[in-house]
């Protein structure tokens, strides 16, 4: 009798520690994570869809809107382009040329200040610039200056002569002559299409020659 309810009282025990034991195992088990859904292709689409409107969407944000502008802004430009020209112009090309008129300006009223009725007053160039005049009995040469370097008797003035000179013995037919100044000393100037020969006013020695280069073009 005593066996048997041993036996009994066991057998609970064991049921007892098996649910125990159940419950405790169960309790640290972990929880099983949700199955993920599905996604269709449906699904897949929108969701590229969506993606790209909204990395449109950034890139209008950052991009600024264009601007265009009319005919007044270009007319404009346009006005300002030929402002710039007309300066460079006056400062490059007009502005030189108005200094030297100036400059020539205040020679000339230098020269005539020493030689009231001077006449024929132009400017020659060679080794340097020389001014060249007359009056009604003497030539008178001046430096750039207006300083004056020498002067000859008029009457000692004789084309012809040099004319003569240049034909005989340098072959050079002018037809040109006028008066200059050389290297040191006043000099004839003769000129035709071919050749340039200078001659020393007071001796017609030879001071310089070269050639036009006007025949090639002809």
């Amino acid at each position: 009798m005593n066996k048997d309810r041993k036996t009994e009282k066991d057998t609970e025990n064991k049921k007892t520690q098996f649910n125990v034991r159940d419950h405790f195992d169960a309790k640290f088990e972990e929880p099983a994570k949700p199955q993920e859904a599905i996604q269709s292709d449906q699904d897949l689409q929108n969701q590229k869809a969506t993606k790209e409107k909204g990395a449109n969407e950034k890139k209008d944000k950052k991009e600024p809107a264009k601007q265009y502008w009319g005919w007044g802004v270009t007319l404009g430009l346009f006005a300002t382009l030929i402002l710039i020209i007309a300066v460079l112009w006056a400062l490059f090309i007009s502005g030189p040329a108005r200094i030297e008129d100036a400059t020539n300006k205040a020679v000339q009223e230098r020269i005539t200040q020493q030689v009231a009725d001077i006449q024929g007053l132009r400017q020659t160039k060679f080794d340097y610039v020389t001014w060249q005049g007359y009056n009604e009995s003497t030539l008178y040469w001046f430096d750039a200056t207006g300083t004056q370097i020498t002067q000859r008797d008029l009457s000692t003035l004789n084309y012809q002569q040099a004319r003569d000179k240049a034909l005989a013995d340098y072959n050079l037919d002018a037809t040109t002559v006028e008066v200059a100044y050389g290297y040191s000393a006043p000099v004839y100037r003769l000129e035709n299409k071919e050749r340039i020969l200078m001659l020393d006013y007071d001796t017609l020695e030879w001071v310089y020659e070269r050639k036009t280069g006007y025949a090639n073009n002809e």
